[in-house]
């Protein structure tokens, strides 16, 4: 396995190779950092001024367990921007062209509707997310 950069416009964009039978599998890495302070002044009721940010279902989920809205929200933030950087500015337009949503056990997952989906020979993706007191950070690995 090796780390690359292409050169998209004029940034470096870090990919990873990983040889399978004399091929390659080009793999792009988002990752991206995000301070809990300025999630903690936001309400619940604050969701019409981060709409075009968060889905209707992130936000429900960041305010459904009480004292962690500010760890979610940032988790989240920063797992799009991981996964904006992941997928590059060619295949994104917004923040809410991905949705961040949770597996029963609490995993992250990352949404993206088509062309980037379960298709045949289209892009998969998989997110990380972890937090302390002050920062969030997540990681998209996207094959």
């Amino acid at each position: 396995m090796s780390v690359a950069h292409l050169i998209h416009g004029r940034k470096l964009i870090p990919f990873v190779e990983e040889e399978r039978k004399g091929s390659f599998i080009r793999m792009n890495i988002g990752i991206d950092i995000a301070s809990l302070k300025k999630f903690k002044r936001i309400k619940s009721s604050d969701f019409k001024h981060w709409r075009r940010v968060f889905t209707a279902c992130e936000w429900k989920y960041a305010f459904s367990a009480g004292g962690k809205s500010a760890e979610r929200l940032a988790g989240i933030f920063a797992a799009k921007e991981a996964a904006m950087k992941a997928f590059g500015k060619v295949g994104v337009k917004n923040f809410r062209e991905f949705e961040i949503s949770h597996t029963p056990s609490g995993a992250p997952k990352l949404n993206k509707p088509s062309p980037f989906g379960k298709e045949p020979g289209k892009p998969r993706s998989r997110v990380s997310i972890a937090h302390n007191q002050d920062t969030a950070i997540a990681v998209v690995l996207k094959t």
